[in-house]
């Protein structure tokens, strides 16, 4: 009798615990790209967040420079809607350093130009205090989709014109794909 009533309540505990975090794990991946550069804007992690209403890209930086006097920095996120293509569909860039323009190109391939996306409220926020930048795209203009997987790189040079290149984990390597949560 008391290993029947162990028994239920492990399979309850069980189920309890999977329906909790399965809403938690569903919307937000965290990819840990640790210091494995010696350029500033090397990449140290990227957060990919798909709410009902939005996409969110959260990067964190070892060291993002305000002014591009000593360094140029720049961000590209590229986005992956539908899995049963390879490759991005989506891809943001930006400039890192202030006073840049950022743009959102629906494209074909990870080195396509792509078709500017009209404004359809995404925005970036740069922090150059806590080394972050944060993309939000609404999912309308990603066409709704049901899972996003995010692929990050981020470029500098220097005053001298040395370029260096990071990407988040392995090149073009994508994260997870999360679904809407």
């Amino acid at each position: 009798m008391k290993r029947s009533k162990l028994a239920g309540l492990v399979a309850v505990t069980a189920t309890l615990v999977a329906t909790v975090a399965a809403p938690a794990s569903a919307g937000s991946v965290r990819v840990v790209d640790g210091d494995d550069s010696t350029m500033l804007a090397d990449i140290h992690r990227v957060r990919v967040t798909h709410t009902e209403k939005w996409v969110r890209v959260r990067i964190r930086f070892d060291d993002l420079a305000g002014s591009g006097l000593r360094r140029t920095q720049a961000l590209s996120i590229f986005l992956d809607t539908d899995a049963a293509r390879t490759g991005p569909e989506y891809r943001f860039q930006t400039g890192l350093n202030r006073g840049t323009d950022y743009r959102l190109h629906k494209v074909k391939s990870w080195g396509a130009p792509g078709r500017h996306v009209d404004d359809c409220g995404y925005r970036l926020k740069i922090d150059w205090t806590r080394d972050l930048a944060t993309l939000a795209v609404p999912r309308a203009c990603l066409k709704d989709p049901a899972k996003v997987a995010a692929a990050v790189k981020a470029v500098e040079w220097n005053n001298k014109g040395t370029k260096k290149v990071d990407w988040m984990t392995a090149r073009r390597a994508f994260s997870p794909a999360v679904a809407a949560g």
